[in-house]
């Protein structure tokens, strides 16, 4: 049915969750570094939201699909339900592939880079 959300959508999810393990695997293994922990902090926690977003919608589409099926007199509800998972699922989710690239790519303290200095 049109709408069911689409399998792609499906797997933008599962991938955003790999990223996830991945890069709470990365700071388990550089749990000792708290200048690169601190470092990413920010779009560690944005990634989280984001993924965790991303599940919350998936499980309201599916309960959403369940209760039309079921024949619910609360249609419009539902079909509104399924078209804001999709836009989330379609605008928001695809962000963690950038929170996902600036944590991978952290490797330095931004704050010990020769643009600041102790002279001011």
């Amino acid at each position: 049915a049109s709408a069911d959300i689409p399998a792609n959508l499906v797997v933008l999810f599962c991938d955003s969750v790999e990223a996830l393990k991945d890069t709470v695997n990365s700071i388990l293994a550089n749990a000792d570094n708290k200048v690169l922990l601190g470092t990413i902090a920010f779009n560690y926690l944005m990634l989280s939201a984001t993924v965790v977003g991303g599940w919350q919608m998936l499980r309201a589409a599916t309960i959403a699909q369940q209760k039309l099926q079921q024949g619910s007199d609360r249609t419009s509800f539902y079909r509104a339900k399924l078209d804001s998972s999709r836009v989330y699922l379609n605008q928001i989710l695809p962000r963690y592939l950038g929170l996902a690239c600036a944590i991978r790519n952290c490797s330095i303290d931004p704050l010990s880079t020769s643009a600041i200095t102790d002279d001011n």
